[in-house]
């Protein structure tokens, strides 16, 4: 991103920024805003443009998430600029479209019986401080916005209702909002991240067979209308990260032992997005995750976490390097 890596996350309760020019050494960003948290605070995304970074995430507490918006020049200093940090609302990715940023995520509605749902929202900026929120809309009801990425003129977010299926929606101001064709990603599918590259689309998530089990599956299309699958695992896997190296795709996933635990991390490998390799372990160990991966020039870097010899819920952070 520019001329900087980034990692995001949390850190020590509050939201969680690293940088770096080599992929190699990583600083935590110099000033990061301190705000009172119940659960926790985690960046879910982050973008550049000429107007500099903006990150975005969520101030975790009880059954509720507020939104955060941050703001950088250059990446090591970040301000809060969120516009209303006491709505119900968490914002889930941010990407650069034009001269705009537009960040996705849901917020919060309940029902007559007190049930919870989301509706999908937006928020808008030109100077990355200043934000404008999307008007109430039928189309984005009981969904929340789970990605976001542009083609330049155009921001195409993924959308997930109840998490059981995904959609994509187009908006050329990225407030205003309209739906591809019904059913464009099938009902047993989920698109968990997408990307804009060579002139069309790639989604990664899991597809789920006749029983239930997920399959790791990537998705391409060059409209956002009209998609191909490829499932690319077998029963029980999972994709968590894409990236493309010089003309080959990766492909990095797990193997899903139970709802506890996960076993080795694996990567496949294609020359044209539709066929894939076999898996290839890349780290052996059960517990072990990764949560993302880049192409850096002829490099692949991942991000990902190793239990913590403290024991419990909880991991140490871990980047991986490879080719």
């Amino acid at each position: 991103m520019g001329d900087q890596l980034f990692v995001i996350g949390g850190h020590s309760g509050q939201g969680g920024i690293w940088h770096s020019v080599d992929g190699v050494d990583w600083q935590l960003a110099s000033a990061l805003p301190h705000l009172d948290t119940v659960l926790g605070i985690q960046i879910h995304g982050i973008a550049r443009s000429n107007a500099g970074y903006v990150a975005v995430g969520a101030n975790y507490a009880v059954d509720v998430a507020f939104p955060l918006i941050w703001h950088s020049l250059d990446g090591d200093h970040w301000t809060d600029v969120t516009p209303d940090p006491r709505a119900c609302l968490s914002l889930a990715a941010v990407a650069a479209t034009g001269s705009k940023f537009v960040a996705v995520g849901g917020v919060c509605r309940y029902d007559t019986e007190a049930n919870p749902h989301s509706d999908a929202v937006s928020f808008v900026s030109d100077d990355g401080v200043h934000w404008q929120r999307s008007p109430s809309s039928k189309t984005l009801v009981d969904l929340d916005l789970g990605d976001v990425t542009s083609t330049g003129s155009e921001a195409v977010a993924t959308g997930v209702h109840f998490g059981t299926w995904s959609q994509t929606f187009h908006s050329v101001d990225g407030l205003t909002w309209a739906a591809s064709s019904e059913g464009d990603v099938p009902a047993a599918g989920f698109i968990r991240r997408l990307a804009w590259a060579n002139g069309r689309f790639v989604g990664f998530g899991v597809h789920n067979d006749s029983a239930g089990h997920p399959h790791a599956t990537v998705w391409r299309s060059t409209d956002a209308q009209e998609w191909s699958q490829s499932v690319v695992g077998g029963a029980k896997t999972q994709a968590s990260g894409i990236a493309l190296l010089g003309q080959t795709w990766v492909l990095v996933g797990g193997v899903i032992q139970s709802d506890t635990t996960s076993g080795p991390i694996v990567e496949w490998r294609s020359a044209d997005g539709i066929t894939w390799g076999e898996p290839r372990v890349i780290i052996p160990n059960g517990g072990d995750y990764i949560s993302d991966v880049v192409a850096i020039g002829a490099r692949l870097i991942a991000i990902g976490g190793v239990p913590a010899s403290k024991g419990g819920q909880m991991w140490d952070p871990v980047i991986l390097h490879g080719n």
